[in-house]
């Protein structure tokens, strides 16, 4: 009788085993897909901020607003660069050179206008017209590539670190 109960008991304890293990890694899978998530949203929160500051850049240029695009070009410099930092290993050489020119591009832009002032000639302003619109558009292919690449990363359920 007490090698039957014990016996009952071990199939018991190694039912329980395998519930638990199945749980840890059900449980292990989805705090990998959160952790996904939640770099994707942080991915797409930055690159949201950049486009933010970019747009305002190109509205400041094109009003000839001096002064706030000085302020707002230091900005736009400095999340570039820490989102270049941040994102870097999900970012591809080929968007990584163009995200850096564009950073280039911004402090170029930001030294003119500190040098220069406003555009005096409409030629000169379209120049610096064309070179922000193009910086926008870097930002966000970037941004989107970012994200495709976290999305890629979340359904092979690995995530890059």
């Amino acid at each position: 009788m007490f090698n039957a109960i014990s016996g009952v008991a071990t199939i018991i304890g190694l039912l329980l085993t395998v519930l638990t293990l199945i749980a840890a890694r059900t449980a292990a899978g989805a705090a990998r897909e959160a952790r996904a998530e939640v770099r994707k949203s942080n991915a797409g929160e930055d690159f949201q901020h950049l486009q933010r500051l970019a747009n305002d850049f190109l509205g400041l240029v094109e009003g000839d607003q001096i002064d706030a695009a000085l302020i707002r070009s230091k900005d736009l410099m400095s999340a570039m660069r820490i989102a270049s930092r941040r994102w870097r290993p999900l970012i591809s050489d080929e968007d990584g050179r163009k995200y850096e020119e564009s950073a280039i591009q911004v402090s170029v832009i930001a030294r003119a206008l500190a040098t220069n002032g406003a555009s005096e000639t409409a030629k000169d302003k379209q120049k610096l017209l064309t070179i922000c619109h193009g910086v926008l558009s870097t930002i966000s292919t970037v941004a989107g590539s970012v994200i495709a690449e976290i999305e890629t990363q979340g359904d092979s359920n690995g995530v890059k670190h």
